[in-house]
């Protein structure tokens, strides 16, 4: 009981941080924070974290800056500015969000 307290109290303080964790159940949370040291591991778990965000692209030498983002269907997306994947991932997620956001004004405004 105290011990499931703790890790409740833990994972709420993380979906406040990120809202959209909200949307990922309690073990895949539990999963996300416990391999967060390695940002590739997040990959499986874009879907539910983002909408139609099946993957990321790392750079090819720089093994935490993300460079694009890829949907369901395959479109790729550059990033404006990479985002490295550094740190809390609540917190570089959100830097991916608002950069992800960011990039797709700027390719809608360019159509």
């Amino acid at each position: 009981q105290w011990y499931q307290r703790r890790v409740r109290g833990y994972l709420e303080k993380k979906r406040l941080i990120f809202p959209r964790f909200f949307f990922v159940s309690d073990p895949a949370l539990l999963e996300i924070l416990g391999q967060a040291s390695d940002p590739h591991t997040i990959q499986a778990h874009l879907l539910s974290v983002f909408d139609n965000t099946k993957s990321v692209k790392f750079h090819e030498k720089d093994y935490e800056k993300i460079v694009a983002i890829v949907s369901k269907e395959e479109e790729t997306i550059e990033l404006d500015k990479p985002v490295m994947a550094q740190g809390n991932v609540e917190i570089w997620l959100g830097q991916l969000l608002r950069m992800a956001q960011q990039s797709l004004l700027c390719v809608d405004t360019t159509a």
